[in-house]
């Protein structure tokens, strides 16, 4: 069986000193599906018969190929060389070296955790953070989850881009239960960020002066026709959205606003209509960022973009136009007075209530902590992952 040209080999990283948690779970999950892991847990049983034994040493001697080419250099040396006829010791051999429970190897993962920092680069913050949490797990030491949730997020402080964004995660009760979901908090933060950096990363114009003082160029919109090219004076720049956002509003601390996309609330401050998740969007087009006040005079929010969003509420359908997006926003917000332009009658009863208006007809909701929300959903259709457009795209 030759695994060194296999894929599956090449998918496991090289063992270190820091990374035995992963290692041993992806490689374990090689050798069972080849039904090799009891030639590394069990010794060769003394009571096989000769070409039982032969055929047992053969899968131990691919074992050992297997495990040599995924070591470094300092492994090699201090566990692999001195086993190097025998897989079942080399095995048991690693487990001491990087998973006992002994005080010293405890306190040398411990200490990789605490010394562990951001470097700017969030792919491999989540990575390596994830990594030494497995690592933490393997040789048993319980630390509670709000520690570790609070420690990942405490590390991420010292960056302005990430400081609000980390301040509102902290607030979350139900989300530092779990690290598991700041993480997966801090995945999306990362991968709508990227989204936004890809698209921006436009090829530059030629119209662009290499002058010490390069003079603006503007064009403009003659015979009642629009002009395509920016910096048109009719959409120059979008004024800037206003949502006074209450504490209960701003801050949702509650698992299903932040961890399921099912659900709107009612916002009656907020002059557009909010969502945080790209796929919400039928069509999107990139816009110079708009800066929403939160009534907090110390952060705001940042939308790169404004589009359509088409959901389904009960047996209503609603186009939601020139709704903003907002990558780092909790949970997503729809504006009482954009939905009407004229009447809005709202009737509750209990901890239920119907909003109607003029454009969508009546829209049925729950009351939770004085907030309301409706739930909604995508329609299959219009389920799809939308790009951003460039601003004023020709």
């Amino acid at each position: 069986m030759n695994f060194k040209s296999n894929s599956e080999v090449n998918s496991i990283p090289i063992l270190n000193s820091s990374n035995y948690g992963e290692w041993v779970a992806r490689i374990t999950i090689l050798l069972r599906s080849k039904d090799l892991l009891d030639v590394c847990e069990k010794p060769i049983p003394s009571d096989r018969s000769t070409t039982a034994t032969n055929k047992w040493s053969k899968s131990s001697f691919d074992e050992i190929s297997i495990i040599t080419c995924q070591v470094n250099n300092q492994v090699f040396i201090e566990v692999v060389k001195q086993f190097s006829t025998n897989v079942h010791l080399i095995w048991k051999k690693l487990k001491e070296q990087y998973a006992s429970k002994k005080a010293v190897n405890r306190g040398r993962v411990w200490m990789q955790w605490i010394i562990f920092a951001y470097n700017g680069d969030l792919q491999s913050y989540i990575d390596n953070s994830r990594m030494l949490m497995m690592a933490l797990e393997t040789i048993n030491i319980t630390v509670p989850n709000e520690f570790h949730s609070f420690s990942l997020l405490g590390k991420l402080t010292g960056d302005p881009k990430m400081h609000s964004y980390v301040k509102v995660l902290a607030l979350n009760e139900d989300l530092i239960k779990d690290p598991e979901l700041i993480h997966a908090k801090l995945q999306e933060f990362h991968d709508n960020s990227s989204s936004q950096q890809k698209s921006s990363s436009t090829p530059a114009s030629a119209l662009i002066s290499e002058s010490a003082h390069p003079q603006k160029i503007t064009y403009f919109c003659l015979n009642g026709k629009h002009n395509s090219m920016p910096p048109c004076r009719n959409n120059k720049r979008k004024n800037q959205a206003s949502a006074r956002l209450s504490a209960a509003q701003a801050l949702i601390t509650g698992k299903q606003d932040l961890i399921q996309p099912q659900e709107l609330i009612i916002d009656c401050g907020a002059t557009h209509h909010m969502f945080n998740s790209l796929r919400c969007f039928t069509s999107l087009s990139k816009t110079p960022d708009i800066r929403v006040s939160t009534g907090d005079s110390a952060s705001t929010l940042l939308s790169t973009g404004i589009g359509t969003v088409v959901s389904l509420c009960g047996n209503q359908s609603l186009s939601l136009e020139n709704s903003l997006f907002i990558p780092i926003l909790n949970c997503n917000l729809v504006s009482l007075l954009a939905l009407s332009q004229n009447n809005i009658v709202i009737h509750r009863e209990n901890e239920h209530f119907s909003l109607k208006t003029n454009n969508f007809g009546i829209i049925k909701g729950k009351i939770t902590n004085n907030v309301m929300r409706i739930e909604y959903s995508i329609p299959e259709n219009h389920l799809t992952t939308t790009a951003l457009n460039p601003w004023h795209e020709r």
